[in-house]
């Protein structure tokens, strides 16, 4: 079995302590052109049985707690829009892109860990403090957790027909950006506990 981990940040990748001459590892950057430049050389020749992203990400109070991990069902770029007299219009609305659905065809989230979370992740470039413009971007794509790579990911993974898997750890609730009330060494210990029970198991 051929596994490509990845992760955006080398404290993140070097959280996850299992090593197994069938897993490769990578740092892929911060955000998803960063990912993309990094993964689509790989994947664009090379076969894999598994790509996991694993990282952090903050979360909704209602919807996760600090140091918890879940699994990603569906990711999407969740700024691509403009905040107009009080509202978040997509895009989409505007006819600048095409508004569809992600294809989850090669995720396996359903399949692995049923002891974790399924949540609908956000993907941005910038981390907003303000709570009104976070609930408005969140109430329009209908997702319960932010992270910067995971759109990307996924749809790179979709149309090169890779089976992919996306584990984030909630290391801060979303909009807080005073770190002394972040769980980020949980988070990361909890990362690395998942992911390395779930690899033992398949290798």
């Amino acid at each position: 079995m051929k596994i490509h981990l990845l992760a955006a940040t080398q404290l993140e990748l070097s959280a996850i302590t299992f090593e197994h001459p069938s897993v490769s590892k990578r740092v892929c950057g911060v955000g998803g052109a960063s990912l993309a430049m990094d993964l689509i050389p790989y994947i664009s020749v090379d076969k894999f049985d598994l790509i996991i992203l694993a990282g952090l990400a903050g979360g909704l109070p209602s919807q996760s707690k600090l140091g918890e991990v879940v699994k990603i069902n569906t990711d999407v770029q969740g700024d691509l829009g403009a905040f107009q007299n009080g509202k978040y219009i997509p895009f989409t609305s505007m006819g600048l892109i095409e508004n569809k659905k992600p294809s989850t065809k090669y995720n396996i989230c359903d399949d692995v860990l049923p002891e974790l979370t399924i949540l609908n992740s956000l993907s941005t470039n910038t981390l907003f403090q303000e709570a009104t413009y976070n609930a408005l971007r969140h109430a329009h794509y209908e997702t319960q957790i932010e992270n910067m790579e995971g759109a990307a990911f996924q749809e790179i993974c979709e149309e090169y027909e890779a089976p992919y898997l996306q584990l984030r750890a909630v290391s801060n609730y979303i909009g807080e950006r005073d770190k002394s009330k972040w769980k980020l060494k949980e988070a990361l210990q909890h990362l690395d506990w998942v992911t390395t029970a779930y690899l033992k198991s398949i290798l």
